[in-house]
């Protein structure tokens, strides 16, 4: 079976608990996420079913920042008018809330929310070295590159 996470979701409405015809009870609730294209933004949204224990749906309410893990379970099925419909459904091993304020704004507070950062690529500096103390050997000496210059294939040692 393959896992999957959800990672800073919302809770599109407060989580429902129901019961199995045997008389377990489960929780349903929708996790929203923004997907970016391009320049394009879409939500997505994920139906789950979850068999965490039915009190903590009082912690999953709209708006409430949310981890699930998780497989994914076909949900095909015919409709009234005998149409096959397609569909995927997110069963949830796990749930993760990530603490904020109560207003789902998770801005601050001491649960700290999931912030995103924007990505810098990494730079590399060459460790100064003293020439004098160390040489290396007649043929060998490296040229000196300016930050983010190319090496060739044969260059890389490996």
């Amino acid at each position: 079976m393959n896992t999957f996470t959800i990672s800073g979701g919302r809770l599109v409405k407060d989580a429902e608990v129901k019961k199995t015809k045997d008389g377990r009870d489960y929780l349903v609730f929708t996790v929203a996420t923004n997907d970016v294209l391009g320049d394009k933004e879409k939500s997505l949204f994920f139906n789950c079913t979850s068999s965490e224990p039915a009190s903590i749906s009082q912690y999953l309410k709209k708006g409430k920042q949310v981890d699930v893990v998780g497989f994914l379970r076909d949900n095909t099925y015919l409709n009234k008018d005998s149409v096959k419909i397609h569909g995927v459904s997110f069963t949830v091993l796990k749930t993760n809330i990530v603490w904020g304020n109560s207003d789902g704004d998770n801005k601050g507070g001491n649960g700290g929310g999931y912030q995103k950062k924007p990505y810098n690529k990494p730079s590399y500096q060459k460790p100064q070295t003293n020439r004098d103390e160390q040489q290396e050997p007649q043929g060998q000496q490296e040229q000196q590159r300016d930050e983010g210059q190319e090496f060739s294939d044969s260059e890389v040692p490996f």
